[in-house]
């Protein structure tokens, strides 16, 4: 299964490989960004996407020179592409300097963005059986947590919620006797989709536009070591880790 997603309001006609192909209703992320079914048209190799936009003409006037960019690009571009996106079951694979799309394959415990998956924005689950024999004290532990945060479910009743990269949460209440289906929920991030994907820092915890282009920018200032005029750009793409390391089963006994 594979969609592109579209920021489609002003296109006029998108094409797959020499076929008009046509929203299927649906959108993705935000509601300007629509879905397009390519499952059938895309092929070995390269495919090659063509968008046409229609760009309204503007019959605004004034003195624009003293304003700032954003305001001078409001009155005189209304209307710009943005990156188009690729959906579905794949991995997706670094080779030489371009990435590939290939066959998905199973995953482990650990970092996911290394596993086929660098540009995953969604979520991640994790399941197995627990089995409780009604008298201990069971705790559930998730060791080297990396995401925004983890909810916990046993069968389908919410346990609580990890928010630490070393937290914990206590499973006892909602245990019966016998096999239980333990269920983590990973929440993932826009980080490793959206970018910024070149800039030296990987992980930043303030970000603005000059991010993106690597030069300095006013969120540098957090950075020490950077200093203002000097570069930030790396050719490598920086991703940051999404996954958990380990998951434990704690046990312990009740008080008499």
């Amino acid at each position: 299964a594979l969609w592109l997603a579209v920021e489609s309001g002003h296109v006029q006609e998108a094409v797959l490989n020499g076929q008009t192909i046509l929203p299927n209703g649906e959108w993705w992320i935000d509601k300007g960004i629509h879905l397009y079914d390519i499952q059938k048209l895309v092929k070995n190799g390269k495919n090659q996407v063509i968008l046409t936009y229609h760009i309204p003409k503007t019959e605004r006037k004034g003195a624009l020179e003293e304003t700032f960019e954003t305001e001078r690009n409001r009155f005189f571009y209304e209307v710009e592409p943005e990156s188009i996106y690729v959906r579905g079951f794949f991995d997706v694979v670094r080779r030489e300097q371009s990435f590939v799309l290939t066959d998905p394959t199973p995953k482990q415990l650990g970092n996911l963005t290394i596993q086929g998956m660098p540009f995953y924005r969604g979520n991640c689950f994790y399941e197995g059986i627990v089995n409780y024999d009604g008298e201990s004290l069971l705790a559930v532990r998730l060791s080297g947590m990396e995401g925004t945060a983890a909810r916990i479910f046993v069968d389908e009743t919410e346990a609580g919620m990890v928010i630490e990269k070393e937290g914990k949460c206590d499973l006892t209440p909602y245990l019966r006797k016998g096999d239980n289906l333990l269920r983590v929920e990973l929440l993932g991030h826009n980080r490793n989709l959206l970018g910024p994907h070149h800039h030296i820092r990987k992980k930043l915890y303030f970000v603005g536009p000059n991010s993106f282009d690597g030069t300095w920018g006013f969120a540098d200032f957090v950075n020490p070591e950077i200093t203002p005029g000097s570069s930030t750009w790396t050719g490598e793409y920086s991703f940051v880790p999404f996954g958990i390391q380990q998951i434990y089963l704690e046990k312990g006994r009740k008080e008499q």
